[in-house]
């Protein structure tokens, strides 16, 4: 089966956004490989939590998402799926393709629906939801590069954050995963509870791929924020 270029050009650049990784354990890196993470029960009252310092840490899996949408959205990754389909375009127009033009207006279209993808698929969307959570509840909330620092700020409470995107791609199908978290742990680094909501949409590669990547990121959003709110009320 043949793609319209139209299709391959503005997927481009939905791809290059939710890159092809696996979703590691949230604590890799932070603890050593098959580590098993002790739990604690958590306090009876939510407002044991009001009076504490709360140190946010985010995972692997939430560094390289971050990484990925700024290279994709923040270095020029739109301007550089346009520049690929303008080359695409000569190259099909000398050989006197009729589909020079359509390859052409795909990669302006590319470009054009990126730029606008830029603030959906921010990554500060799901840090700024576990943000105003953790506010709701803690009387400080501070940022940690990983539980040591945090543990050498005092922090009474470590969040650490999740966030993960990725697809795999059918014969006529694309399927869109994303993944949010977040495990809380007491200054002992046991964890007390989590929240997690995984989303998956599946649709036709030739059926509006950015569109329903753009509502499967606003959707974990929402959801992940009703989440942390029956958690963290």
């Amino acid at each position: 089966m043949k793609m319209h270029p139209i299709v391959a050009i503005a997927g481009a650049l939905t791809l290059a956004a939710c890159a092809a990784e696996p979703h590691l354990s949230p604590y890799t890196g932070l603890f050593p490989e098959k580590y098993a993470v002790r739990t604690a029960p958590p306090p009876a009252d939510p407002a044991f939590f009001r009076d504490k310092t709360v140190a946010l840490v985010s995972s692997q899996n939430f560094e390289k998402y971050v990484n990925i949408w700024r290279e994709t959205y923040e270095r020029g990754g739109a301007q550089r799926a346009a520049a690929i389909g303008e080359k695409m375009a000569s190259s099909v127009a000398a050989i006197g393709s009729e589909y020079a033009d359509a390859v052409r207006l795909g990669a302006q279209s590319a470009a054009a629906t990126g730029e606008g993808m830029r603030n959906v698929m921010d990554p500060r969307r799901i840090s700024d939801v576990a943000v105003a959570s953790l506010k709701r509840s803690f009387k400080t909330v501070i940022v940690a590069h990983d539980f040591a620092d945090a543990v050498d700020k005092h922090a009474d409470f470590i969040a650490l954050v999740d966030f993960h995107s990725t697809f795999s791609t059918g014969l006529v199908t694309e399927t869109f995963y994303m993944w949010a978290g977040l495990y809380m742990h007491d200054a002992r680094l046991n964890q007390i509870f989590k929240v997690e909501y995984p989303m998956e949409s599946t649709l036709s590669i030739m059926g509006d791929v950015m569109g329903a990547q753009a509502r499967g990121m606003t959707k974990t959003v929402e959801e992940f924020k009703k989440a942390l709110a029956a958690r963290l009320p």
